[in-house]
């Protein structure tokens, strides 16, 4: 199904996926030791492969889960020759904290996903699977692990962290506030694509709001795939976290929009919300007008993300 996406113009990283980098930044500073080792997240017929990066030391450490935006992505979420989340996940490691990242489920089992599937099947529930493995770790605390997401990811971050308590809080990384269907076309008319192509969407999404998409899909994605999506209230599911989550955002990031943001603010006033300066969807920086084309470009996760995550983590682990 969401291979589907991909061959489109309107690749993952245009509908909320994983974009690629936009410069060539540093690497984020590997100021001490860690080792990364293979585990398994979930059960049969649904196993995924993963890599748990542990710090140097005993323990027990804080631990972290990577979750995915849409779009069939690797462990690293890579995008072209960039790999976000190893660079979250070392950055991470490296200053005490461990982090587990996985295969997602739509990478490893395209065929037996492409009739369709949930949000609870491509990401909530792999996700519950993958802190439920930090949790049975003598070398991980249990009061001590967060949900980290990436934008649908980072939507979901809050429901995961409530279905898989008790969880420390939650990151979430460029979440989407509107409905995925206005922001795909508010993406499409600032690429500036064909009206036409536009039009078409318009329409499609008009069926689709009104129930009568009926077989049809919109971007290879049935229609009951995306009013799964529209149902999820991440805001509604944070209040139900002990603590607010802390929010960030790209400044170059045209696919989260400061219109995103702030649905999340309205809904949390107590969270803390960072902007990074430069950065885009990816948090890798930039400059000038961002486009698909800087996606392919190689780069690295801005080094404030991993030190903010680091602060909030350290703090809320007390």
């Amino acid at each position: 199904m969401r291979r589907a996406l991909r061959g489109s113009i309107l690749t993952a990283c245009v509908v909320l996926g994983g974009c690629a980098s936009s410069s060539s930044s540093k690497a984020p500073e590997v100021a001490a030791a860690f080792r990364s080792e293979e585990v398994s997240v979930g059960k049969a017929p649904w196993v995924l492969k993963g890599t748990l990066t542990v710090p140097a030391g005993t323990g027990p450490f804080p631990g972290v889960i990577l979750v995915h935006g849409s779009g069939p992505h690797d462990r690293d979420e890579t995008a072209g020759p960039n790999k976000p989340f190893k660079d979250l996940a070392e950055g991470l490691s490296s200053r005490g904290i461990a982090v587990l990242r996985y295969d997602k489920r739509t990478k490893v089992y395209a065929q037996q996903s492409a009739a369709g599937i949930s949000m609870d099947d491509e990401v909530v529930v792999d996700a519950v699977a993958a802190v439920e493995t930090l949790k049975a770790r003598a070398d991980i605390d249990p009061k001590g692990i967060f949900v980290v997401g990436h934008s649908l990811g980072a939507l979901l971050a809050p429901e995961i962290a409530v279905r898989a308590a008790p969880v420390a809080g939650a990151v979430l990384l460029a979440p989407p506030g509107r409905a995925p269907w206005d922001i795909i076309l508010a993406q499409l008319r600032y690429l500036e694509q064909p009206p036409e192509l536009i039009a078409s969407i318009e329409k499609d999404v008009e069926l689709l709001k009104a129930g009568t998409l009926g077989d049809k899909k919109l971007l290879g994605a049935p229609a009951a795939y995306w009013r799964d999506w529209a149902s999820r209230d991440g805001v509604a599911m944070a209040t139900k976290l002990a603590r607010p989550p802390l929010i960030l955002r790209g400044e170059r990031d045209y696919q989260v929009t400061e219109e995103d943001v702030a649905v999340w603010k309205k809904g949390l006033p107590r969270a803390e919300v960072v902007t990074i300066p430069g950065a885009n969807h990816l948090f890798i920086q930039g400059t000038g007008k961002p486009n698909p084309a800087e996606y392919q470009t190689p780069g690295h996760v801005d080094a404030r993300v991993i030190d903010t995550l680091s602060a909030f983590i350290r703090t809320s682990s007390r």
